[in-house]
């Protein structure tokens, strides 16, 4: 059995965070946000208190 990756081209229950400051015109309305990660701890420590089993990867 092949890994998924290498079935499908894609990596399941993974995201990226994107700071609306460095890409704006990826947004079409006006993106308010009240405060972006710190660093990828500060993300793993927000998915811990949500009890989620998902992989972010900080993307300052």
């Amino acid at each position: 059995m092949g890994s998924l990756y290498a079935e499908t081209g894609v990596y399941r229950d993974v995201g990226w965070t994107i700071h609306p400051r460095s890409y704006p015109r990826m947004f079409k309305t006006r993106v308010v946000y009240e405060a972006y990660p710190e660093s990828q701890d500060e993300v793993d420590d927000i998915l811990a208190r949500l009890h989620v089993n998902w992989k972010i990867i900080y993307d300052p």
